[in-house]
């Protein structure tokens, strides 16, 4: 019975064949012009794909130019050279790993174990080569070529899951400590100052759990990205565990690291977080130490004293940074001020999420814009403290408005004139108040009132193009164009 026909070609197409073996680029050095065409004749017999480039002296080799890197070289003991040049020593320092054959017109086993310990990959006899030996010989030294470049690929991917992090590929927390090691050595050696950095990023329990972790996952990667477009090529950035990152900065003092910590609380606090159509912002503390803040100049002992400062970072509300023994950034002065105000901010910032559970992200909003749009204008210390602390307590401000304007009300002794946040009850009010270019309110008012509304949005450029019909009525004209400044150096590639 005959069999049913085979459709199979016309359902899938034409059938999958493999594409041909690349041609083998070949380079022969012999000064024996008639040997290289028996040479090439025996090649075509082979039936090998190849090209091939031929040089008759030892010159030729660093002197011409070549197309590409050869496969394999092909290379005649008896090239005559003068200056009795070390012809393997000269092609592997054109091409380190390029396998090369000698050839032989008289069979010498001490030339042979000579020109392998040199470094050629193989030793043949002129008189014993036919196509079927020159094929055997070739194919050799091509697999030879193949298996070292996987190993060399094997080696390097062993060395980056022993030292990299999966998810962000930065450094992982083993090689962080080893390099930290070392670097201590270093500076007490050279006596050069060393910094390190601890960053935590902000509620990220939280993040996973409104949106996912695939979007903390992302964030996780964003961070990454900011750390490392904000260090330089010796700094070592690592992912110390979950979402911590360590930034160890040799030869370092600590107000530079200040300076670099603050550009990266800046920049991730400005950085849109994207994931299958959901946005979010976030912010991260951090803290800094140098190993003169150390008792103990050990790897441990510099981590403890980071640690400790980081952990000062979040009890002070997050999203700014403190260096050991002391705070910087927005709001490090109300973190070093007085106990009683401390306590006063965190109360009102609990009330704040009690009454709105969205509107600690939204006060968040409100600093970083406040404190991005303040590098505009020329405020004082104090002023600009004022302003960020009003920031923070977001859209509770409202609220502590009118709290401010009832007398009897216990909360009134904390937000008079005379009283912890007085400067602040005050700026919340002239806040409110719309904008006359007759009778202009103070720099952080004006600041304060865009920096709130805006605040509204989690895209800083929507919150521009809403904003921008009140400038002149509502807003002051020279903050909107500020904050569209803003958005457009963030969207600039």
């Amino acid at each position: 019975m005959a069999s049913p026909p085979d459709h199979t070609d016309a359902l899938m197409g034409e059938p999958t064949r493999p594409d041909p073996p690349a041609p083998v680029s070949l380079l022969l050095v012999d000064d024996d012009m008639d040997y290289g065409l028996v040479l090439q004749r025996l090649l075509r017999h082979t039936g090998m794909p190849h090209s091939v480039q031929v040089a008759y002296t030892v010159d030729e080799i660093g002197a011409r130019p070549w197309f590409g890197t050869p496969d394999v070289a092909l290379v005649a003991q008896s090239v005559h050279d003068p200056e009795h040049r070390d012809l393997i020593a000269e092609l592997k320092a054109r091409w380190p790993q390029l396998p090369i054959i000698m050839m032989t017109a008289h069979g010498d086993g001490r030339q042979a174990v000579d020109a392998m310990r040199r470094g050629a990959y193989d030793y043949v006899y002129k008189a014993d080569l036919d196509a079927r030996r020159l094929a055997v010989v070739l194919n050799n030294a091509l697999a030879h070529t193949r298996l070292q470049q996987n190993l060399a690929t094997a080696e390097a991917r062993l060395q980056s899951w022993a030292t990299r992090d999966e998810l962000t590929g930065l450094y992982n927390r083993r090689h962080y400590r080893g390099r930290l090691e070392e670097e201590i050595v270093r500076a007490q050696r050279h006596a050069q100052p060393l910094t390190v950095l601890l960053a935590d990023l902000d509620h990220f329990k939280e993040l996973n759990d409104t949106y996912g972790h695939p979007l903390g996952d992302e964030a996780l990667r964003v961070v990454s990205q900011v750390l490392q477009a904000e260090s330089r090529s010796i700094d070592i950035v690592s992912r110390y565990g979950g979402e911590e990152f360590a930034v160890l900065l040799p030869n370092t003092s600590g107000r530079d690291g200040e300076s670099v910590a603050e550009r990266i609380r800046r920049a991730v606090a400005a950085s849109d977080i994207a994931w299958a159509g959901d946005h979010a912002r976030l912010t991260i503390s951090v803290g800094i130490a140098t190993l003169a803040d150390s008792a103990h100049p050990t790897v441990d002992g510099l981590m403890q004293v980071v640690d400790r400062a980081l952990y000062s970072a979040k009890r002070a509300g997050r999203d700014r940074v403190h260096r050991a023994g002391r705070a910087t950034g927005p709001l490090a002065s109300v973190a070093q001020g007085s106990e009683i105000r401390r306590r006063l901010v965190d109360g009102f910032v609990a009330m704040m999420r009690a009454i709105d559970p969205t509107a600690d992200a939204r006060a968040h909003r409100a600093v970083t814009l406040a404190d991005r749009l303040a590098a505009g204008f020329e405020l004082d210390a104090e002023a600009l403290e004022t302003l960020l602390t009003a920031a923070r307590l977001g859209p509770l401000t409202d609220h502590l408005s009118e709290l401010a304007r009832t007398d009897d009300n216990p909360l009134a002794a904390g937000l008079g004139a005379t009283g912890v946040l007085g400067r602040e009850a005050q700026l919340v009010r002239r806040s409110q108040q719309p904008f006359d270019a007759q009778a202009p309110m103070p720099p952080a008012a004006r600041l304060l009132a865009v920096a709130r509304a805006a605040s509204a949005w989690a895209d800083p450029s929507a919150a521009a193009e809403a904003l921008r019909p009140l400038a002149g009525s509502r807003y002051d004209p020279q903050v909107i164009e500020a904050l569209a400044a803003l958005t457009e150096a963030q969207e600039a590639p």
